[in-house]
Protein backbone atom coordinates (compact mmCIF):
# COMPACT_ATOMS: atom_id res chain seq x y z
CA UNK A 1 0.00 0.00 0.00
CA UNK A 2 0.97 3.47 0.08
CA UNK A 3 1.35 4.50 3.11
CA UNK A 4 2.86 8.49 2.65
CA UNK A 5 2.07 10.85 -0.34
CA UNK A 6 3.59 14.11 -0.88
CA UNK A 7 2.00 16.52 -3.57
CA UNK A 8 3.14 19.55 -5.16
CA UNK A 9 1.60 22.31 -7.02
CA UNK A 10 4.04 24.73 -9.03
CA UNK A 11 2.31 27.58 -9.50
CA UNK A 12 4.38 29.22 -12.25
CA UNK A 13 2.07 27.86 -14.92
CA UNK A 14 -1.69 28.76 -13.28
CA UNK A 15 -1.09 32.67 -13.44
CA UNK A 16 -4.87 33.09 -13.33
CA UNK A 17 -4.30 31.36 -9.54
CA UNK A 18 -1.73 33.29 -8.45
CA UNK A 19 -3.75 36.09 -6.94
CA UNK A 20 -5.76 33.99 -4.90
CA UNK A 21 -2.96 31.86 -3.23
CA UNK A 22 -1.05 34.89 -3.12
CA UNK A 23 -4.19 36.26 -1.13
CA UNK A 24 -4.98 33.43 0.72
CA UNK A 25 -0.89 32.97 2.10
CA UNK A 26 -1.40 36.51 3.16
CA UNK A 27 -4.05 36.10 5.01
CA UNK A 28 -2.63 32.84 6.97
CA UNK A 29 0.20 32.22 9.59
CA UNK A 30 4.22 33.50 8.64
CA UNK A 31 6.76 32.15 9.13
CA UNK A 32 9.46 35.31 9.26
CA UNK A 33 12.87 36.60 9.74
CA UNK A 34 12.71 40.68 10.81
CA UNK A 35 14.87 43.59 12.71
CA UNK A 36 13.37 44.72 15.58
CA UNK A 37 14.92 47.86 16.05
CA UNK A 38 14.14 48.77 11.80
CA UNK A 39 11.01 46.39 11.35
CA UNK A 40 12.64 44.94 8.19
CA UNK A 41 11.44 41.68 6.90
CA UNK A 42 14.59 39.85 5.22
CA UNK A 43 12.22 37.03 4.42
CA UNK A 44 8.74 34.80 5.11
CA UNK A 45 7.33 31.92 4.45
CA UNK A 46 4.11 30.22 5.36
CA UNK A 47 3.77 27.80 8.05
CA UNK A 48 2.53 24.26 7.64
CA UNK A 49 -1.23 23.55 8.47
CA UNK A 50 -1.91 20.64 9.69
CA UNK A 51 -5.35 20.04 8.78
CA UNK A 52 -7.77 17.45 10.67
CA UNK A 53 -11.02 15.84 10.17
CA UNK A 54 -12.33 13.21 12.51
CA UNK A 55 -9.47 10.73 12.83
CA UNK A 56 -7.41 12.12 9.08
CA UNK A 57 -4.37 14.32 9.18
CA UNK A 58 -3.27 15.97 6.19
CA UNK A 59 -0.46 18.87 5.84
CA UNK A 60 -0.98 21.95 3.87
CA UNK A 61 0.97 24.61 2.93
CA UNK A 62 0.50 27.18 0.38
CA UNK A 63 2.78 29.90 -0.91
CA UNK A 64 2.18 32.37 -3.62
CA UNK A 65 4.66 30.33 -5.45
CA UNK A 66 2.97 26.84 -4.89
CA UNK A 67 0.81 24.23 -3.22
CA UNK A 68 2.12 21.48 -0.97
CA UNK A 69 -0.44 18.79 0.46
CA UNK A 70 1.49 15.43 2.21
CA UNK A 71 0.22 12.34 3.99
CA UNK A 72 -1.30 9.55 4.32
CA UNK A 73 -3.59 8.77 1.38
CA UNK A 74 -5.19 6.35 3.68
CA UNK A 75 -6.46 9.09 5.91
CA UNK A 76 -7.16 11.19 2.96
CA UNK A 77 -9.86 8.46 2.08
CA UNK A 78 -11.50 8.90 5.63
CA UNK A 79 -10.23 5.95 6.70
CA UNK A 80 -9.93 5.81 10.65
CA UNK A 81 -6.09 3.94 10.55
CA UNK A 82 -3.53 3.45 8.05
CA UNK A 83 -2.57 -0.84 9.07
CA UNK A 84 -4.28 -0.78 5.74
CA UNK A 85 -5.08 1.29 2.33
CA UNK A 86 -4.96 1.57 -1.45
CA UNK A 87 -2.01 0.33 -3.94
CA UNK A 88 -3.09 2.39 -6.59
CA UNK A 89 -0.96 6.11 -6.62
CA UNK A 90 -3.78 7.19 -8.66
CA UNK A 91 -6.52 6.80 -6.84
CA UNK A 92 -3.98 8.18 -3.89
CA UNK A 93 -3.27 11.06 -5.65
CA UNK A 94 -6.85 12.00 -6.50
CA UNK A 95 -7.80 11.39 -2.76
CA UNK A 96 -5.33 13.86 -1.82
CA UNK A 97 -6.14 17.01 -4.53
CA UNK A 98 -9.97 16.12 -3.17
CA UNK A 99 -9.33 16.91 0.03
CA UNK A 100 -7.13 19.56 -0.82
CA UNK A 101 -9.78 21.20 -2.77
CA UNK A 102 -12.58 20.86 -0.19
CA UNK A 103 -10.18 22.46 2.61
CA UNK A 104 -8.97 25.34 0.06
CA UNK A 105 -12.86 25.60 -1.48
CA UNK A 106 -11.65 29.23 -2.59
CA UNK A 107 -8.60 28.39 -4.53
CA UNK A 108 -9.95 26.17 -7.40
CA UNK A 109 -7.37 23.95 -7.49
CA UNK A 110 -6.43 21.97 -10.90
CA UNK A 111 -6.55 17.91 -11.47
CA UNK A 112 -3.86 15.30 -11.03
CA UNK A 113 -1.92 16.31 -14.36
CA UNK A 114 -0.78 19.59 -12.69
CA UNK A 115 0.59 17.83 -9.56
CA UNK A 116 4.47 16.53 -9.03
CA UNK A 117 5.01 13.54 -6.84
CA UNK A 118 7.64 14.83 -4.23
CA UNK A 119 7.61 11.38 -2.06
CA UNK A 120 6.22 8.17 -1.72
CA UNK A 121 6.46 5.74 1.22
CA UNK A 122 5.53 2.29 -0.32
CA UNK A 123 4.98 -0.54 2.59
CA UNK A 124 3.83 -4.06 3.01
CA UNK A 125 2.53 -5.96 5.64
CA UNK A 126 3.78 -9.01 6.78
CA UNK A 127 2.18 -11.56 9.44
CA UNK A 128 3.16 -13.85 12.16
CA UNK A 129 2.22 -15.65 14.82
CA UNK A 130 3.04 -13.26 17.38
CA UNK A 131 5.30 -9.85 18.48
CA UNK A 132 7.34 -11.89 19.81
CA UNK A 133 8.20 -13.56 16.43
CA UNK A 134 8.00 -9.87 14.75
CA UNK A 135 10.63 -8.68 17.39
CA UNK A 136 12.91 -12.02 15.92
CA UNK A 137 12.96 -11.15 12.39
CA UNK A 138 13.72 -7.14 13.29
CA UNK A 139 16.24 -8.27 15.69
CA UNK A 140 18.00 -10.39 12.34
CA UNK A 141 17.44 -6.98 9.99
CA UNK A 142 18.47 -4.71 12.35
CA UNK A 143 22.13 -6.63 11.88
CA UNK A 144 22.19 -6.29 8.26
CA UNK A 145 24.45 -3.50 7.29
CA UNK A 146 26.54 -3.10 4.20
CA UNK A 147 27.08 -1.92 1.06
CA UNK A 148 24.24 0.59 0.02
CA UNK A 149 22.23 -0.88 3.23
CA UNK A 150 23.07 0.89 6.62
CA UNK A 151 21.35 -0.01 9.55
CA UNK A 152 20.42 2.02 12.57
CA UNK A 153 18.34 0.45 15.26
CA UNK A 154 18.89 2.97 18.15
CA UNK A 155 15.30 3.37 18.31
CA UNK A 156 14.03 -0.20 19.81
CA UNK A 157 11.55 -1.56 17.93
CA UNK A 158 12.21 0.22 14.54
CA UNK A 159 15.48 -0.95 12.46
CA UNK A 160 16.44 1.93 10.05
CA UNK A 161 18.30 1.99 6.58
CA UNK A 162 19.53 5.57 5.16
CA UNK A 163 17.50 7.86 7.38
CA UNK A 164 16.69 11.65 6.25
CA UNK A 165 17.96 10.77 2.54
CA UNK A 166 16.15 12.44 0.25
CA UNK A 167 16.83 9.71 -2.31
CA UNK A 168 15.58 6.45 -0.83
CA UNK A 169 15.33 5.19 2.87
CA UNK A 170 13.42 2.55 4.66
CA UNK A 171 12.41 0.98 7.53
CA UNK A 172 11.32 -2.37 9.11
CA UNK A 173 9.13 -1.50 12.41
CA UNK A 174 6.60 -4.05 14.48
CA UNK A 175 2.86 -1.86 13.25
CA UNK A 176 0.73 -2.84 16.48
CA UNK A 177 3.20 -0.81 19.01
CA UNK A 178 3.07 2.29 16.08
CA UNK A 179 -0.81 2.18 15.30
CA UNK A 180 -0.78 2.14 19.60
CA UNK A 181 1.17 5.61 19.83
CA UNK A 182 -0.78 7.15 16.60
CA UNK A 183 -4.03 6.36 18.52
CA UNK A 184 -2.51 7.42 22.14
CA UNK A 185 -1.80 10.69 19.88
CA UNK A 186 -5.40 10.66 18.64
CA UNK A 187 -4.15 10.61 15.00
CA UNK A 188 -6.09 7.39 14.40
CA UNK A 189 -8.97 4.84 15.79
CA UNK A 190 -8.73 1.47 15.48
CA UNK A 191 -10.96 -1.48 17.13
CA UNK A 192 -9.47 -3.93 20.23
CA UNK A 193 -8.95 -6.46 18.17
CA UNK A 194 -7.65 -4.64 15.37
CA UNK A 195 -4.79 -3.88 17.75
CA UNK A 196 -4.28 -7.16 18.65
CA UNK A 197 -3.99 -8.47 14.87
CA UNK A 198 -1.43 -5.58 14.10
CA UNK A 199 1.12 -6.66 17.05
CA UNK A 200 1.54 -9.83 14.46
CA UNK A 201 2.48 -7.12 11.66
CA UNK A 202 5.97 -6.31 10.36
CA UNK A 203 6.13 -3.86 7.95
CA UNK A 204 8.67 -2.39 5.83
CA UNK A 205 8.95 0.64 4.21
CA UNK A 206 10.71 2.13 1.16
CA UNK A 207 10.31 5.77 0.81
CA UNK A 208 11.30 7.67 -2.20
CA UNK A 209 12.33 10.87 -2.10
CA UNK A 210 11.78 14.35 -4.03
CA UNK A 211 15.81 13.72 -5.24
CA UNK A 212 14.38 10.43 -6.42
CA UNK A 213 11.02 11.59 -8.13
CA UNK A 214 13.13 14.70 -9.59
CA UNK A 215 15.78 12.54 -11.05
CA UNK A 216 13.23 10.25 -12.97
CA UNK A 217 11.55 13.11 -14.19
CA UNK A 218 14.89 13.63 -16.30
CA UNK A 219 14.48 10.89 -18.16
CA UNK A 220 12.70 11.02 -21.81
CA UNK A 221 9.32 9.91 -21.52
CA UNK A 222 8.82 9.78 -17.91
CA UNK A 223 5.39 9.26 -16.44
CA UNK A 224 5.52 9.85 -12.73
CA UNK A 225 1.86 8.32 -12.08
CA UNK A 226 2.79 5.01 -14.37
CA UNK A 227 5.86 4.23 -12.26
CA UNK A 228 6.00 0.47 -11.01
CA UNK A 229 6.02 1.10 -7.28
CA UNK A 230 5.70 -2.67 -6.63
CA UNK A 231 8.79 -3.43 -8.83
CA UNK A 232 10.62 -0.27 -6.66
CA UNK A 233 9.85 -2.36 -3.69
CA UNK A 234 10.91 -5.74 -5.12
CA UNK A 235 14.41 -4.43 -5.82
CA UNK A 236 15.11 -2.84 -2.91
CA UNK A 237 13.95 -5.52 -0.49
CA UNK A 238 14.27 -8.75 -1.85
CA UNK A 239 18.38 -9.32 -1.37
CA UNK A 240 17.50 -8.67 2.40
CA UNK A 241 14.49 -10.37 3.17
CA UNK A 242 14.86 -13.84 1.60
CA UNK A 243 17.40 -14.84 4.34
CA UNK A 244 15.05 -14.01 7.23
CA UNK A 245 14.09 -16.88 9.09
CA UNK A 246 12.39 -16.74 12.26
CA UNK A 247 10.89 -19.39 14.92
CA UNK A 248 7.61 -20.13 14.53
CA UNK A 249 6.17 -18.61 17.91
CA UNK A 250 8.19 -17.87 20.99
CA UNK A 251 8.57 -20.14 24.06
CA UNK A 252 5.70 -19.28 26.20
CA UNK A 253 3.34 -18.45 23.41
CA UNK A 254 3.67 -21.79 22.57
CA UNK A 255 2.78 -23.38 25.83
CA UNK A 256 -0.04 -20.75 26.02
CA UNK A 257 -1.64 -22.41 23.02
CA UNK A 258 -1.34 -25.81 24.40
CA UNK A 259 -2.86 -25.51 27.89
CA UNK A 260 -5.94 -25.34 29.69
CA UNK A 261 -4.79 -22.13 31.38
CA UNK A 262 -2.41 -19.37 31.41
CA UNK A 263 -1.01 -20.67 35.49
CA UNK A 264 -0.26 -24.07 33.06
CA UNK A 265 0.90 -22.45 30.74
CA UNK A 266 3.85 -20.25 32.87
CA UNK A 267 4.31 -23.21 35.32
CA UNK A 268 5.39 -25.46 31.85
CA UNK A 269 7.24 -22.25 30.78
CA UNK A 270 9.45 -21.99 34.61
CA UNK A 271 9.74 -25.79 34.15
CA UNK A 272 11.48 -25.61 30.88
CA UNK A 273 13.21 -22.49 31.63
CA UNK A 274 14.58 -24.86 34.68
CA UNK A 275 15.77 -27.80 32.09
CA UNK A 276 17.82 -25.54 30.35
CA UNK A 277 19.46 -23.89 33.31
CA UNK A 278 20.05 -27.36 34.78
CA UNK A 279 19.51 -29.92 32.36
CA UNK A 280 16.52 -32.27 32.11
CA UNK A 281 17.11 -35.31 34.73
CA UNK A 282 17.92 -32.15 37.42
CA UNK A 283 14.87 -30.77 36.74
CA UNK A 284 12.73 -33.69 36.92
CA UNK A 285 14.12 -34.60 40.28
CA UNK A 286 13.36 -31.04 41.58
CA UNK A 287 9.74 -31.77 41.77
CA UNK A 288 6.66 -34.00 42.02
CA UNK A 289 6.47 -36.70 39.53
CA UNK A 290 3.28 -35.73 38.50
CA UNK A 291 3.92 -31.75 38.49
CA UNK A 292 6.65 -33.09 35.78
CA UNK A 293 4.79 -35.47 33.31
CA UNK A 294 1.83 -32.88 33.25
CA UNK A 295 4.68 -30.20 32.55
CA UNK A 296 6.19 -32.31 30.09
CA UNK A 297 2.95 -33.20 28.08
CA UNK A 298 2.72 -29.21 27.89
CA UNK A 299 5.98 -29.42 26.34
CA UNK A 300 5.37 -32.60 24.01
CA UNK A 301 1.78 -31.17 23.00
CA UNK A 302 3.81 -27.27 21.93
CA UNK A 303 5.71 -29.43 19.82
CA UNK A 304 8.68 -30.14 21.49
CA UNK A 305 10.33 -33.61 21.04
CA UNK A 306 12.29 -35.13 23.79
CA UNK A 307 15.49 -34.03 21.39
CA UNK A 308 14.35 -29.95 22.47
CA UNK A 309 14.11 -31.19 26.24
CA UNK A 310 17.30 -33.63 26.21
CA UNK A 311 19.37 -30.57 24.95
CA UNK A 312 17.39 -28.46 26.90
CA UNK A 313 16.95 -26.24 23.10
CA UNK A 314 14.33 -25.73 20.31
CA UNK A 315 15.83 -28.09 17.32
CA UNK A 316 16.75 -25.33 14.67
CA UNK A 317 14.65 -27.00 12.22
CA UNK A 318 11.47 -25.42 13.14
CA UNK A 319 11.82 -22.42 11.47
CA UNK A 320 9.68 -19.84 9.07
CA UNK A 321 10.88 -18.13 6.56
CA UNK A 322 9.57 -14.85 5.82
CA UNK A 323 8.16 -14.52 1.83
CA UNK A 324 8.43 -11.40 0.32
CA UNK A 325 5.81 -11.81 -1.85
CA UNK A 326 2.82 -13.09 0.05
CA UNK A 327 2.11 -9.86 2.00
CA UNK A 328 -1.25 -9.16 4.14
CA UNK A 329 -3.36 -6.48 2.27
CA UNK A 330 -6.48 -6.12 4.76
CA UNK A 331 -8.03 -7.15 7.85
CA UNK A 332 -10.07 -10.00 6.75
CA UNK A 333 -7.00 -11.84 5.29
CA UNK A 334 -4.91 -11.07 8.71
CA UNK A 335 -7.93 -12.27 10.56
CA UNK A 336 -7.95 -15.56 8.51
CA UNK A 337 -4.09 -16.18 9.33
CA UNK A 338 -4.97 -15.36 12.84
CA UNK A 339 -7.16 -18.49 13.02
CA UNK A 340 -5.40 -20.57 11.18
Amino acid sequence: MIDYLTLILDLKDYEHLWERVSRYARNHWQIQKWNPVTGEVEWSQPCRESVRSDTHQITLQVSPSRVKVSGSPARAMGLPNNVFGSDDLIECGRAHIDFARRVLSDLALPGLPAWKIARVDKTYNYAFGSAAEVRQALAYLGQFDGGRYKADTRHGDTAYWSPGSNLRSSKAYLKGLHLLYQIRKGQASAEPWQVELANRLLRLELQLGSAWWNRRRKEPGFRQWSVDLYAEYQGYWSGLIGSVEVCEMSDLELFKKVAKTEGQALSAYRTWCLIKQIGHRAAMESMPRRTWYNHKKILNDAGLGWGDIATGQIVPFRRRALVMEQPVTSWEELKRLAAA
